[in-house]
């Protein structure tokens, strides 16, 4: 398989919209060696944009780990987010969301599958884990089932996910 890399670029997303972030993103280019730990490959690689947790407020005890994410330390959520989200001490559908997109970053996109499924799609957080649903989909080769989850984004009123998945089933193989 081709590997379909932006040399050395990766597309960090910014909500800029008050009230309802995610409606409208600002990308900016960010050099890979600044992601921290991102180790993903193939296609998706381009496509993965880490879930903006700078617009969430202070959350106590995951705080750290809301910027371990940003911070692109994604081995610190995938450790410590679980034992938080049963313990209750993060919103379950936010905390599958950030240990599924970290599992994906790290290039685990068929355990990413397993905790992005577990979010709520009507949930605030369910468009994007669709997204990176999608995305791990696609990465494990399920590209029947990523095409359909993509046609299903594209027609999502937020234009930031629509966007990305127009761009996504325009720019890749579905063979």
């Amino acid at each position: 398989t081709a590997v379909l890399l932006l040399p050395g670029l990766i597309f960090f997303l910014i909500p800029r919209t008050p009230g309802n972030p995610d409606d409208q993103i600002q990308r900016e280019d960010i050099d890979r060696d600044t992601i921290g730990q991102m180790r993903v490959s193939g296609p998706i690689a381009a496509f993965m944009v880490p879930y903006d947790v700078a617009r969430l407020r202070e959350l106590g005890s995951v705080q750290d780990y809301l910027e371990a994410y940003q911070a692109g330390n994604y081995s610190a959520v995938i450790e410590n987010l679980p034992d938080l989200i049963q313990k209750g001490s993060i919103n379950a559908n936010l905390g599958h969301l950030l240990v599924g997109s970290s599992k994906l970053f790290v290039d685990d996109a068929e355990n990413a599958l397993q905790e992005l499924q577990q979010v709520a799609p009507q949930s605030l957080y369910g468009p994007w884990a669709q997204w990176y649903e999608a995305l791990a989909l696609y990465q494990t080769g399920a590209k029947a089932e990523a095409r359909s989850l993509l046609d299903a984004i594209q027609k999502h009123p937020n234009p930031a996910l629509s966007n990305l998945a127009q761009q996504f089933l325009a720019d890749m193989p579905f063979d």
